[in-house]
């Protein structure tokens, strides 16, 4: 694996075996839907990490709640914890509902999932009970509803409201069933259930390693092969792992256990202090005697430190606003031929706080959509004010590296991700001729993009922003000339 992608997998291997991945997840990657976790072969571990949090809460609840909890008292656990349950599940479905906690705080976090669990615990207590709709009809009806709101896009119907329904499909399947003689209770899909645990564990390493080291492309053929690996896979793992564990258990599994725990956390913090590199890779400019925490990122956030004043030293002021995509265009700036003739002010998004610079720049290179206020500022038609475009360089550095031992490696290109291009098609007809396409500026024969600059190397570390190579590299592609000179002709 390239180093950050090998480090990215250290660092997750460490947060799943603290039961912690979601903690992860929701500071770094953010969004569940990045096709960047497409490659992370332990990206679905977040939710066992939400899982083993919820058993721990609610062990820890049941201790505090009776002091002398015996063994037995376990087993009825129906009588433990009634009403706390009913409080916590409407304390976090109120905290989910709240608009003030952001998408990745209410997908990743134990507070605002807690209701799921907590339905199911209640819908427990009370299942004796329920049998409102107990027949086959209203079972294979709930069923197939679940199936629709699962698989298909409503659009009209927000994301959280999807979820809310169902979760309450679920529990209205749950009570329009017997367990005992359900079609839950044997069969194939009681097979597959015992093994649910195992397959959930096994499918998305293997997907993501078939991605990343043979192809992101996913024909039929694909699908029923892999289909049938992760249940072969799954089959193996429960018979030798699983059941042996149930069976087994006592120091020996115990004392295992904790070792492969002690030696995969081990040897992954290993990795991670040592920034992921392994082996030279001089394409990245990466090398083993040259490593420091922090490495591959560095770059487009050394912008940061811009974030200051004007230093009214005689040079063209240019202040440059938006987030990553902007500290990118800002390194093509100082590497650019007019590098040493601005005096560079940024901003990470724009607020009234940055008004006095604004009014004293002489350009403004904006990231994503025109702002109306620096509209007032800046005419548009004089050349001062210009917009950013999106760039992408793929999915994954993964495939191309692949490769690496092919005549025809550094020849390499990819195709752009549709949303990439309608975002981009969107902000050019906002901009008009004061935007910078920065896909238009490296595309080649049939829309392919190249992912090596002339030098062989890397064009981008993650697919999206720009290595000091890529960056130089975009430097010699814009038209400095029209930008600067429409204005300053001498």
């Amino acid at each position: 694996m390239l180093p950050d992608d090998f480090e990215n997998l250290s660092t997750t291997i460490v947060a799943s075996n603290l039961m912690a991945n979601n903690v992860l997840a929701a500071i770094t990657t953010k969004n569940y839907w990045d096709v960047a976790n497409d490659y992370k072969p332990l990206m679905h571990l977040w939710y066992v990490g939400v899982l083993f949090q919820f058993y721990f809460l609610y062990f820890l609840a049941s201790l505090i709640h009776n002091k002398k909890l015996k063994r037995e008292e376990f087993k009825d656990f129906k009588q433990i914890l009634g009403k706390e349950i009913v409080c916590l599940t409407l304390i976090s479905f109120i905290l989910y509902l709240l608009p003030q906690f952001s998408t990745a705080q209410k997908f990743y976090f134990l507070p605002f999932r807690f209701y799921e669990f907590g339905i199911g615990m209640i819908y427990f207590y009370v299942e004796d009970k329920v049998k409102i709709f107990r027949n086959e009809v209203w079972s294979k009806l709930f069923c197939a509803l679940i199936l629709v709101f699962l698989c298909w896009n409503f659009r009209m119907i927000p994301d959280s409201t999807r979820l809310v329904i169902v979760v309450i499909l679920t529990i209205l399947f749950l009570a329009s069933v017997s367990i005992n003689e359900s079609i839950i209770g044997k069969g194939v899909l009681a097979k597959i259930g015992k093994r649910s645990y195992s397959i959930f564990i096994w499918h998305q390493i293997l997907l993501a390693f078939y991605r990343y080291y043979f192809s992101n492309k996913n024909g039929i053929l694909f699908i029923i092969l892999y289909l049938g690996t992760v249940l072969l896979v799954s089959e193996v793992s429960y018979r030798l792992i699983e059941l042996k564990s149930y069976k087994y258990a006592g120091k020996k599994v115990i004392v295992g256990g904790i070792s492969l725990w002690a030696l995969s956390t081990g040897l992954s913090l290993v990795v991670f202090f040592h920034a992921g590199v392994v082996r030279d890779v001089p394409e990245l400019g990466v090398y083993m005697n040259n490593v420091h925490r922090g490495m591959h990122k560095e770059y487009c956030d050394r912008i940061y430190s811009y974030d200051h004043d004007f230093m009214n030293n005689g040079r063209i002021k240019v202040f440059v606003t938006g987030w990553s995509f902007a500290r990118d265009f800002a390194n093509i700036l100082l590497e650019s031929e007019w590098g040493d003739y601005i005096d560079l002010s940024y901003a990470p998004t724009y607020t009234e706080d940055y008004n006095d610079r604004i009014r004293e720049a002489d350009y403004v290179f904006v990231w994503g959509n025109k702002n109306n206020y620096l509209d007032d500022l800046f005419d548009i038609s004089d050349g001062a004010y210009w917009g950013i475009g999106p760039k992408n360089f793929g999915e994954s550095n993964g495939i191309i590296y692949k490769n690496r031992f092919l005549q025809n490696y550094f020849e390499q290109v990819v195709e752009i991700d549709d949303s990439f291009m309608v975002e981009n098609e969107d902000d050019k007809k906002q901009w008009g001729n004061n935007y910078i396409d920065m896909i238009r500026l490296i595309q080649i024969d049939d829309g392919v993009i190249p992912v090596f600059t002339d030098d062989n190397m890397f064009i981008s570390q993650d697919c999206r922003h720009l290595t000091e190579a890529g960056a130089r590299y975009y430097a010699t592609l814009v038209d400095w000339d029209t930008i600067f000179r429409k204005r300053y002709n001498n």
